[in-house]
């Protein structure tokens, strides 16, 4: 959230360079009710704010007197306030949000791979090894995601001549530059009717 003489918001905000950054106008009468959350929402920043914090405020642009009007604010008082345009807009940090879909789309691709696995019959020690999770846990998933999956007992070990393609296979993905999650993922694609738990197999035997 930006005024218009300066950001207010946490230390970090400002850690992305500015010409990442463009301002949202908030203006219309349309925008009333957005405006309005927006007030509140610095109005309680203000009440909340440290020493520290205050400075960093008043350097922004807000004068002393500004801010001690905000901060006694009534609701009717704020609704009037921001029927109009108020000197508030939205700030848009392109560099932050980028780095946020990266992360919505890594967890994404997480979430694919995992099924992935539960799905394909991967062992609960494998799946809890290569996501950072319980065995527990890994069957919890394997009952909500694939309750007709079954890993209990040995599995069947294929013929030899595809053992040998399984190892030899394995051999290469081993001298690439994957991970084991993407390793296994890799094998399991070269191999679509096995389950993985058989390839699990053919590769500790």
């Amino acid at each position: 959230m930006t005024t218009r003489s300066g950001n207010v918001g946490s230390a970090g905000a400002d850690s992305a360079p500015a010409t990442h950054r463009t301002q949202v106008p908030v203006a219309g009468t349309e925008d009333q009710a957005t405006r309005l959350l927006l007030l509140m929402r610095l109005v309680a920043l203000l009440n909340d704010a440290s020493p520290s914090d205050m400075s960093e405020t008043l350097l922004a642009g807000l004068s002393a007197d500004l801010v001690d009007r905000l901060r006694t604010l009534r609701l009717v008082d704020a609704a009037d306030f921001a029927a109009g345009d108020c000197g508030i807009f939205l700030t848009v940090d392109g560099s932050l949000m980028e780095q946020r879909l990266a992360r919505l789309d890594r967890a994404r691709t997480d979430r694919a791979l995992f099924e992935h696995f539960i799905r394909r019959g991967a062992s609960p020690q494998l799946v809890g090894r290569l996501f950072s999770i319980s065995q527990a846990e890994v069957r919890t998933a394997r009952r909500l995601i694939a309750p007709a999956t079954a890993t209990g007992g040995r599995p069947r070990q294929p013929a030899e001549q595809l053992r040998n393609e399984i190892i030899v296979r394995w051999l290469d993905l081993l001298n690439g530059a994957h991970g084991e999650r993407e390793r296994y993922f890799q094998l399991s694609t070269a191999f679509p009717d096995l389950p993985i738990v058989a390839l699990e197999a053919v590769i500790d035997g």
